[in-house]
């Protein structure tokens, strides 16, 4: 983890650049960074369940070049660097070009390689409940008793919960970073 965690409150953009740039001089190697002249673009804010943002997503240029993203949380109480990682080419294909492509809705972290796109955390519960029946469905045709103990849990975004089949098959997993919401990304698939 970079940077102190804070009870209450937000970290301002000084303290996340602050944490970045710790990160950037640990990880110089991932990086593949060579000189002094980095800076961050910011290319979008992400949202939490109750519609504030939690994170913003940024670009790592180095003269001029790509280089990199980071996902920095705004939660003093999350682990200050959410994901991270070395980017190939000219273009953002993680996370950066699926995010400039849908600015039009809210983008939600709903955990480790799971954005999510909305107007609001309703429609957006309305979307994930959509796409767990619709895995049910498919569960169901394999093993119909596995796929009604799935249905008759309560899966409210905002439970820490964890369910395993017979086969200690994880589907559904507490996000890493200690979000108290699922990370639907073993179901759903990674960026919907």
């Amino acid at each position: 983890m970079f940077g102190a965690k804070i009870d209450g409150g937000k970290l301002s953009k000084k303290e996340m650049e602050e944490n970045i740039n710790e990160l950037l001089i640990k990880e110089k190697k991932e990086f593949n960074i060579n000189s002094s002249n980095v800076k961050l673009l910011k290319v979008r804010e992400l949202y939490d369940l109750n519609d504030d943002v939690i994170a913003f997503y940024y670009n790592i240029i180095e003269d001029e070049i790509l280089k990199g993203y980071v996902l920095a949380s705004v939660d003093p109480n999350l682990d200050s660097i959410l994901e991270y990682g070395q980017l190939i080419g000219e273009k953002d294909t993680h996370y950066g070009e699926v995010l400039l492509s849908n600015n039009n809705l809210n983008a939600y972290y709903l955990g480790y390689q799971a954005i999510f796109f909305d107007t609001d955390v309703n429609s957006l519960n309305i979307q994930l409940e959509k796409k767990k029946n619709s895995i049910i469905n498919k569960i169901e045709e394999e093993d119909k008793e596995y796929a009604e103990q799935i249905e008759s849990l309560d899966l409210g975004l905002n439970e820490d919960v964890v369910i395993k089949n017979t086969k200690d098959l994880q589907l559904f997993a507490i996000d890493p970073n200690g979000m108290s919401t699922l990370n639907w990304t073993k179901i759903i698939g990674a960026v919907a």
